[in-house]
C-alpha cells in the first residue's frame, strides 16, 4: 500500500515519465495497478495534483496513461509475462516475484524467474530509471539475493521483522505483539523465519551449512563409531530403490555410498 501511494505522488510530480512494477502473478500486479488508479482519482489527490488526468483511449489495467504522459504512464505484468513496446523511466519495481514457500524450494521457479527479471523487466528500464525490488525473503537464491551478491554496493536494503530485536511488535498498530506471537505458535518455524522475520529459508539450517561438510575430511572417518544403512524400496512402483550407507561419528551420520 505503502508502494502504491508512493507510485501515485511519483506520476503527479513526473506526469511525463512512466512506472513499471511487476510481480509474480498478472493478478497481483494488476491489482496493484488498480489500487494506484484509483488513488489518483480520490477527491484529495485531485485537490493537491489537479492536472493528473487518466487518457480515455489508454485505460487499460496493466498499460495505462494520463494526459501528460509521453507514452504510457504506468505498466504492469507477471513473472513469465511479455512486455514489449514500452519503456520504463522514472522507476522500475519488482513486488514479490516468488508466491511462496513452495515456488522458493523449486529451484525451476527460481531460476525461471532470475532470467525472466534479466530478460524482460530489466530490458524494458531507460537510461537512469531507478530500481526497487520488494520481497518476503523465501530463499537466498531470490532475486534480491543474487542481487546482494553480485552487486551489493549498489543496493540499499531495508529490512523490517514482524518482531524487532527485543521481541516486540515492529508495529503496534499493525499488529500487537501479543498478535504475532499467538501466531507464531500456529505457523511452522521456517514459514515464520521466512515471512515474518525476512531470514531466508536457508539461514536456519534447512541446507547443511558449509563449516558442517567440511569438519571431517573422508579419511578421518577410518575412525567411527558404526555403520548405518537405510534402504527407501521402490515397494509402489512409482519411484526408484534408494539405499543409504552412512559411517556414524558422534551424532553425526556421513553418507559414503548410494545405491539407487
Amino acid at each position: 500500500y505503502i508502494t502504491s501511494l508512493f507510485c501515485s505522488w511519483l506520476i503527479g510530480k513526473f506526469p511525463e515519465e512512466s512506472i513499471m512494477r511487476n510481480s509474480y502473478g498478472g493478478d497481483l500486479a494488476n491489482k496493484f495497478s488498480y489500487d494506484i488508479r484509483a488513488i489518483i482519482q480520490f477527491p484529495n489527490y485531485q485537490k493537491v495534483f489537479p492536472d493528473i488526468k487518466l487518457k480515455k483511449d489508454k485505460q487499460y489495467i496493466s498499460d495505462w496513461a494520463i494526459t501528460k504522459a509521453k507514452q504510457s504512464t504506468y505498466f504492469c505484468a507477471g513473472v513469465e509475462g511479455g512486455i514489449t513496446g514500452k519503456g520504463c523511466s522514472l522507476i522500475a519495481i519488482l513486488d514479490d516475484p516468488i508466491k511462496n514457500l513452495v515456488e522458493a524450494l523449486s529451484d525451476t521457479v527460481i531460476e525461471k524467474t532470475w532470467n525472466w527479471y534479466t530478460s524482460v523487466h530489466k530490458s524494458r528500464m531507460e537510461s537512469g530509471c531507478k530500481e526497487l525490488q520488494i520481497a518476503t525473503r523465501w530463499s537466498i537464491n531470490d532475486p534480491i539475493g543474487k542481487l546482494l551478491t553480485l552487486e551489493k554496493d549498489k543496493w540499499t536494503t531495508i529490512i523490517i521483522p514482524a518482531l524487532d530485536e527485543n521481541g516486540e511488535s515492529f508495529c503496534d498498530a499493525i499488529k500487537t505483539t501479543a498478535e504475532y506471537l499467538e501466531e507464531k505458535t500456529l505457523i511452522d518455524s521456517t514459514v515464520w523465519e521466512a515471512e515474518y522475520m525476512q531470514n531466508p529459508i536457508e539461514a536456519k539450517g534447512l541446507l547443511f551449512p558449509n563449516n558442517e561438510l567440511n569438519y571431517f575430511r573422508l579419511d578421518e572417518l577410518h575412525t567411527y563409531d558404526g555403520t548405518i544403512s537405510y534402504t527407501d524400496v521402490a515397494d509402489e512402483g512409482t519411484d526408484y530403490l534408494c539405499s543409504l550407507v552412512g559411517r556414524v561419528k558422534g551424532e553425526k551420520c556421513f553418507i559414503t555410498d548410494v545405491v539407487f
